[in-house]
């Protein structure tokens, strides 16, 4: 699944820029979830989350909106920041076809990693 490659490429500590404003911090990454800073709060996103989030969209564009109308768990007011945080996890691994693009929401162009020969990360073309 997707989450044993943001496993292999994200790592305590790393620091991923939000294209809207600020950073989040990552402060703990376990089998079952990831635990960020953003601002003051911290946030959790579960791996099965994320690893659903990829399979619905993989090889499609998918914005923040789709993300929230997807799963709760990118939706609750708390954990909106969870959407923008799966694009930023996303584009770290460079597993997105051109990166982040900012517009009235965030969205990217999801990889499938099908087409990426089965390495931790894809190349962008």
């Amino acid at each position: 699944m997707i989450y044993e490659i943001i496993r292999q490429n994200i790592k305590k500590d790393d620091v991923l820029s939000n294209p809207c404003s600020g950073t989040s911090e990552v402060i703990k990454i376990t089998d079952d979830s990831i635990t960020y800073k953003r601002g003051d709060s911290k946030i959790t996103i579960k791996a099965e989350d994320i690893n659903s989030a990829y399979e619905r969209f993989k090889g499609k564009k998918v914005t923040t909106s789709d993300l929230a109308k997807f799963n709760p768990a990118f939706s609750q007011k708390t954990h909106r920041c969870n959407a923008s945080f799966f694009l930023m996890l996303m584009d770290k691994c460079n597993l997105t076809k051109t990166g982040i693009i900012k517009g009235k929401t965030l969205s990217i162009e999801l990889l499938d990693i099908a087409s990426c020969n089965g390495s931790a990360t894809c190349t962008r073309s």
